[in-house]
């Protein structure tokens, strides 16, 4: 197996809302992480990664993200964040940002427009199917209980697939979706966060991919 620059790395996970609060607002944020770097360093982590920190009505803990190109106000702003990169860049540590591409909020962009238009470019980024009486996709079971089916906003004749909440739009068209991702970031925004490669860790679903194949 190829060595990876990772393989001798000691990682650490933070939440942030529950990891140091800064401003004694009682919400953990990411001037509180720049503030522990040091002591991270002490314990001798590398890479600290950093669960969702996104703008997101928090139906999920911050996993239901609402827009991928910001922070969420109570955690602090792009300017914290890039300060956060320099800082830990100065310490020779690592910033791994946990990005959820699979889902995300129903009050996403994406997800408001597959509903206005389930037939067009949107829906293709999620799982919709028309409705049956009496039918399903399948039977899988949400995470959060009962059907991971529920009726499309808007269109009785319609359903979409959530695996965790309700308001979880469960993303399907992976290259379309990760492309439409990427191309609104401009190449600036990665280089000027001093970003060694893009800033984050896509998650996919096996499962979905199954579930395509064999409908």
């Amino acid at each position: 197996m190829k060595r990876k620059w990772w393989h001798d790395k000691v990682a650490y996970q933070i939440y942030p809302k529950s990891f140091f609060d800064s401003n004694g607002d009682g919400i953990g944020d990411i001037p509180g992480i720049i503030s522990k770097l040091d002591y991270l360093k002490e314990l001798g982590v590398d890479i600290v990664w950093i669960s969702p920190c996104y703008p997101s009505p928090m139906a999920d803990q911050g996993y239901d993200i609402s827009d991928y190109y910001n922070i969420h106000p109570a955690f602090g702003t792009l300017d914290d964040m890039d300060r956060l990169l320099t800082e830990a860049r100065k310490k020779d540590m690592y910033i791994l940002l946990d990005l959820v591409v699979n889902h995300c909020s129903d009050e996403h962009e994406w997800f408001e427009k597959a509903c206005a238009d389930p037939e067009g470019k949107y829906s293709n980024f999620f799982y919709i199917e028309d409705r049956k009486e009496g039918q399903l996709p399948c039977n899988w079971r949400s995470y959060f209980g009962g059907s991971v089916w529920e009726p499309l906003p808007g269109h009785p004749d319609k359903q979409y697939l959530h695996l965790f909440l309700l308001l979880h739009g469960w993303n399907t068209d992976f290259h379309s979706c990760f492309f439409h991702f990427s191309a609104g970031y401009p190449p600036s925004f990665c280089q000027s966060r001093n970003s060694s490669d893009f800033p984050f860790v896509p998650v996919s679903a096996i499962l979905i991919l199954y579930l395509r194949r064999h409908k």
